[in-house]
């Protein structure tokens, strides 16, 4: 899932407006929550999610 999921959150990480990335970011919070407590921000989150194996 991460696999399909990472090129997209790159994409939308370098654009200043995130349309679609809401609907990433409502799922990948929850995974980013669950891994990590301490991250507040989704961007933080989400570039841990992006260094898990």
């Amino acid at each position: 899932m991460l696999n399909v999921v990472r090129p997209l959150v790159l994409r939308h990480r370098g654009v200043p407006a995130r349309p679609v990335t809401s609907l990433h970011t409502m799922s990948l919070s929850a995974e980013a929550r669950s891994r990590v407590r301490g991250r507040r921000t989704t961007d933080q989150g989400l570039d841990v999610v992006l260094q898990l194996p």
